[in-house]
């Protein structure tokens, strides 16, 4: 198995060599390959300490210089321009709002809404609350002047923050096998897909020569080069890295075309 990882990064003419493989073993290959594009997110999750500090920024700076008339007092949401119908709305972007009001919204949601509600908070969408916690449960949440968020350098942005975090920490521990589970998933998926597009090379070439598995299995191969810029993307956030692993993988697909003719054409002449 080593050996099929190295040639399909470093020796693409050498996939040739595998091409009688059982057919279980280039599935085993994707499934390493799955692993191995997980692991950085395995690593991100349990390392993970807390938002860094351009998120935090970002996040406080949409609400800088905001009229927000609330604040949370024994642990209840209070509007403090008396009006207890009254709701404070603001979208963090596209996808996420902030709601902060008294009363409950029942209406249907079609993105994310982070309420904060009458004596708790709430991230919930359309109609499903996917975590829900109360003020008293935490110190800093008890009794907070939400007005002094209109200020993105605001000390209640730290206490805020350090509610964050401990919720997302705790929310990665508790998800860290399904999360394992379903991107090993998704990323045989994308392997899969992938190891099909450059087959297409070979079927327009070798119909005639190659039976489709043999095909398969040497593109499956070259997955390899994809398999490892989605691992250095991963790592570093650098998505320019999963552009160069398919793209260096479809000129492996032409390298190993160019190995499976020399062959031939050797065959030939024998």
């Amino acid at each position: 198995m080593y050996k099929r990882l190295r040639d399909g990064l470093f020796a693409p003419k050498k996939i040739i060599e595998y091409i009688k493989d059982k057919m279980y073993m280039p599935f085993l290959i994707l499934i390493v390959y799955a692993i191995l594009m997980t692991i950085p997110i395995i690593i991100s999750n349990l390392t993970f300490t807390g938002l860094d500090y351009n998120t935090k920024l970002s996040v406080a700076s949409v609400f800088n210089g905001e009229d927000i008339d609330y604040k949370i007092e024994n642990s209840l949401l209070v509007n403090t321009s008396g009006k207890s119908d009254a709701s404070y709305e603001k979208y963090l972007s596209s996808l996420i709002k902030v709601r902060l009001s008294e009363a409950e919204d029942d209406n249907l949601s079609a993105i994310y809404v982070i309420e904060l509600g009458k004596d708790g908070f709430c991230v919930r969408f359309s109609y499903i609350r996917m975590f829900e916690g109360k003020y008293a449960d935490y110190d800093v949440l008890k009794d907070l002047d939400l007005s002094k968020l209109s200020n993105k350098n605001s000390t209640e942005w730290d206490d805020i923050f350090s509610v964050v975090d401990s919720i997302l920490k705790d929310y990665y521990k508790s998800t860290i096998a399904a999360t394992i589970i379903s991107s090993i998933i998704r990323y045989f998926g994308y392997l899969i897909i992938i190891a099909l597009l450059l087959s297409l090379s070979f079927v327009f070439k070798f119909r005639g020569y190659l039976n489709y598995s043999a095909m398969f299995k040497m593109s499956v191969y070259y997955t390899a080069p994809f398999a490892l810029g989605v691992v250095l993307t991963n790592l570093f956030s650098i998505n320019i890295f999963s552009f160069i692993g398919i793209v260096i993988s479809v000129v492996y697909t032409f390298i190993g075309s160019t190995s499976i003719i020399s062959k031939l054409i050797s065959s030939d002449r024998k």
